[in-house]
């Protein structure tokens, strides 16, 4: 089970038995921004191993969006998912499939993206890391920069803020996603901004050449 650090209402807490058996995981997302918490990439998968039921409007959603007026820190959810034990705790690779990308959660995949590096193509992009927070940040950062009038992307960093932060988060919350009394103590990854996206094209370059 999962049971939060913090009360999270009617959110599922059961974790699917295939999950808690595994010895370790691969968590593999795919690029899209999503109403709300404005992404949903590796650490907002970690919902469907949850005991979610089938008809989605029947599903909670607590503690999963940020205050997109003031941005006031608060507790965030997927900071549990990510520090959970038997969900980032297993977890040796994390994926973000970028193939296409989209701007939409729901259909296939549209539009084609239009700013440089893509040049009006589809995103043509794999993500991969050990950092469950860095590999995030740069989803986020691929998606606000090719979308940046979408409407909640208004402090949809802040998960990423917080599990960043630990122990000392900015909402100041003690996260113990196993309510075993024993709160995580240290960082769950790096966390940090681009602003363009050409830097993330020169960084692979440089570590192709090197190599």
């Amino acid at each position: 089970m999962i049971l939060y650090s913090q009360d999270n209402g009617k959110l599922a807490r059961g974790l699917a038995k295939c999950i808690v058996d595994a010895s370790y995981l691969i968590n593999s997302a795919l690029l899209k921004t999503h109403k709300g918490p404005g992404v949903t990439l590796t650490a907002k998968n970690w919902y469907g191993a949850t005991d979610i039921a089938l008809m989605w409007r029947k599903n909670a959603h607590n503690g999963f969006s940020a205050d997109k007026k003031n941005g006031t820190p608060s507790y965030k959810t997927f900071v549990d998912f990510m520090g959970h034990k038997n969900l980032g705790g297993k977890t040796l690779l994390y994926l973000i499939d970028g193939t296409y990308g989209s701007r939409d959660v729901n259909g296939k995949p549209h539009p084609k993206w239009v700013k440089a590096p893509f040049n009006n193509d589809w995103c043509c992009s794999l993500l991969a890391s050990q950092d469950g927070v860095a590999i995030d940040a740069v989803g986020m950062d691929m998606l606000i920069n090719e979308w940046p009038d979408f409407g909640s992307f208004n402090y949809c960093d802040e998960y990423l803020l917080e599990a960043a932060g630990i122990p000392t988060t900015n909402s100041g919350v003690q996260y113990d996603p196993e309510r075993d009394g024993k709160p995580l103590d240290k960082p769950l990854g790096l966390f940090e901004h681009c602003d363009d996206m050409r830097n993330y094209i020169k960084l692979d370059l440089q570590y192709i050449l090197a190599k």
